[in-house]
């Protein structure tokens, strides 16, 4: 019944957030903060050093997907 349960967890093909950003070389704990101060794509680029396209995909990432690569996680 253990394997079963196993494999019923809801895991996201996804890297987390953390991964993502380390992949793009964005201070992870700098990005959650320009998210949660509700800033533009353009600002955090602008404040990170990347583009404001590698911003909004790191910003859909977390609206999709959340922080961690699993899913339905509280």
């Amino acid at each position: 019944m253990v394997d079963d349960f196993a494999s019923r967890i809801p895991i996201c093909p996804e890297l987390s957030l953390k991964e993502k950003s380390t992949e793009e070389n964005v201070d992870y704990n700098e990005f959650l903060n320009h998210l949660k101060n509700q800033k533009s794509d353009q600002e955090m680029a602008d404040e990170l050093g990347i583009t404001p396209k590698t911003a909004e995909h790191l910003r859909k990432h977390f609206e999709t997907v959340g922080v961690h690569s699993l899913l339905g996680q509280d």
